[in-house]
């Protein structure tokens, strides 16, 4: 399902308009350039699984590390960070709902 379809309208923010698509856009546009900054033509040529694995991974890197910068800025530290999908991983989850 698109932006628009769930969020039917414009956001509205300091009198301008700003489409939920094009900031969709632009955010995953901005994330994939921080990679390609990072690893230059590494994976242009690589076999498509090869690099959709490295680029969903260094996302999630990219995207953990600015939730933790914006909860350091409000003064908020976590001792430890865990991924949700290890509690799958590692079967947890089904032995929590047996319980």
């Amino acid at each position: 399902m698109s932006l628009s379809r769930a969020f039917p309208g414009p956001i509205r923010r300091n009198r301008s308009c700003i489409s939920l698509e094009r900031l969709s856009r632009e955010y995953v546009k901005d994330i994939a350039r921080s990679i390609v900054a990072e690893v230059g033509d590494r994976y242009e040529h690589a076999p498509e699984a090869e690099r959709t694995s490295y680029f969903r991974e260094a996302t999630l890197k990219l995207m953990v590390a600015a939730q933790k910068a914006t909860l350091e800025a409000f003064g908020i530290q976590f001792d430890t960070w865990f991924y949700e999908s290890s509690l799958y991983e590692s079967g947890e989850v089904d032995q929590q709902s047996l319980v």
